[in-house]
């Protein structure tokens, strides 16, 4: 495959889920719920399909042989399944209480430092009203429907994250620039997103936008490094899932109150 073509298609896949955040969440913003769910759900689809597409019908890897899909390999690095049981314990450990240390920081902050004590995310304030306003706009007022929504977030999307950004976009930038670098930039890009999202609630002049966007991108360089240890998903699936849960109920919390 050519370099250039290459490079083009993997730069593309880190700027797509910004652009499609950008339209869902922003431009469409005042629509009907069911609209922003439609492009969301579409352009969601088309995203989760692009690493499909490269691997499939460009590289045609997966039809030549399965192990090209571990990039490690051309980097000395032992597969998964060389790893020892304690290894893979150990990683699996380690995702884990990287997402159990951030849930518990997150109700920290939310409780001590902006709800209870009267901060941004106190009941009346503005950026509540945005919260609410947005659940009520996506129609999830039902607390059964948000439980859903919720753990599809928790257990599904943040898995095809993992595949999106850590398997592939990770994964073959790593080819092209080495790891440090690769690790740097598609954590930068699996936060840029967020950054779009933290700024519709909170705006740039509020701490929780800078302090939100650090967080994520400490997250995404954390789990690519997770990644390349453990050449395996589940760490930072598990990881990742627990902090999406903690998003969500901290979104019911601030809805029901």
């Amino acid at each position: 495959m050519n370099k250039k073509f290459r490079l083009l298609y993997l730069i593309f896949t880190l700027i797509f889920p910004s652009f499609l955040t950008f339209i869902y969440f922003v431009l469409l913003s005042g629509e009907s719920g069911n609209i922003q769910k439609l492009v969301y759900s579409l352009g969601k689809l088309f995203q989760f399909l692009l690493p499909v597409f490269f691997v499939f019908f460009l590289e045609r890897q997966f039809a030549k042989n399965i192990d090209k899909l571990q990039p490690n390999k051309n980097q000395n690095q032992i597969t998964y399944n060389q790893l020892s049981s304690k290894l893979k314990f150990y990683y699996l450990c380690e995702g884990f209480l990287f997402g159990a240390v951030v849930f518990c920081v997150m109700f920290f902050l939310y409780y001590f430092c902006f709800s209870v004590l009267g901060g941004e995310l106190a009941v009346g304030s503005v950026t509540h009203k945005k919260i609410v306003g947005k659940i009520i706009e996506l129609g999830l007022i039902d607390y059964r429907l948000f439980f859903l929504f919720g753990c599809f977030y928790a257990v599904i999307h943040s898995g095809l994250e993992e595949y999106y950004w850590r398997w592939f976009v990770f994964g073959k930038l790593r080819e092209i620039s080495g790891i440090r670098v690769a690790i740097i930039i598609s954590g930068l890009g699996f936060a840029a997103h967020h950054v779009i999202l933290l700024h519709t609630f909170f705006g740039f002049s509020s701490i929780l936008c800078p302090l939100g966007s650090i967080a994520v991108a400490i997250g995404g360089i954390y789990w690519a490094w997770l990644y390349q240890r453990s050449n395996n998903l589940l760490g930072a699936w598990l990881g990742h899932g627990i902090i999406d849960a903690a998003i969500f109920l901290t979104g019911y919390i601030i809805y029901s109150a």
